[in-house]
């Protein structure tokens, strides 16, 4: 129940354009690891902020060093369809940023290919 409400928080702070960075910085670590959570509305939150996060290109390099972009390849995966649409959208955002491009690309394509 906590980590829900953490997620549903994080997700709606990570909608204020201002403070994406900040959030970013502070909070990457624990919603890399939220969005793996077998819960899924826990996940779904998370992968939520994190695409909400990748909207702006300077919080790319904080996705990156806690493998947030392996992460969201990895739940392109995931059966539950707002997970995947959620994931599909934080790699899309990360993509927007041309050194994450490479690794996402070689690693995620598969898993793009397959929303066709």
């Amino acid at each position: 129940e906590v980590q829900r409400e953490v997620a549903a928080a994080l997700c709606n702070i990570s909608l204020e354009d201002d403070v994406r960075v900040e959030t970013a910085q502070l909070c990457m670590y624990t919603l890399v690891d939220l969005a793996q959570s077998a819960d899924v509305e826990v996940a779904r939150q998370s992968v939520g902020a994190l695409a909400n996060l990748a909207e702006d290109i300077e919080t790319h390099k904080y996705i990156a060093e806690q493998g947030g972009g392996r992460a969201m390849i990895a739940l392109l995966r995931h059966n539950y369809l707002d997970i995947f649409r959620e994931a599909s959208r934080t790699i899309a955002n990360l993509l927007t940023s041309f050194h994450h491009q490479a690794e996402i690309i070689s690693d995620g394509l598969p898993g793009l290919i397959h929303l066709a």
